[in-house]
């Protein structure tokens, strides 16, 4: 079974924390082959990005979005509907951090 289907099995039954260090592996496989410059990549980065957030990991979550979102910018025109809906995630959760940290100071 590939990391890519057992981290989506994982996600699917919400054990995120145990999906990271899969995708995170997937990742660095992807970086050492040089295939990071596409839209599947990008997705699963997203992905990632997702998986962060929903186990509080926030500027790691910040970090995939902002990568994914580079790869989209090549591809996708600006309206396009992923891309937005990607640039609504970031911009939803760097604000969702900025309260946070207001409100803990």
């Amino acid at each position: 079974m590939s990391l890519n289907n057992l981290a989506e099995l994982y996600r699917n039954k919400e054990r995120y924390s145990e999906a990271i260090p899969l995708l995170e592996r997937w990742k660095d496989i992807q970086r050492q082959r040089q295939e990071t410059r596409n839209q599947s990549y990008a997705n699963r980065i997203w992905t990632l990005g997702r998986l962060y957030e929903k186990c509080q990991q926030f500027p790691e979550a910040v970090a995939n979005y902002e990568e994914a979102l580079s790869i989209f910018n090549h591809f996708l025109d600006p309206k396009h509907p992923r891309r937005l809906l990607l640039k609504s995630d970031l911009g939803r959760l760097k604000k969702n951090m900025k309260k946070s940290k207001k409100s803990s100071s």
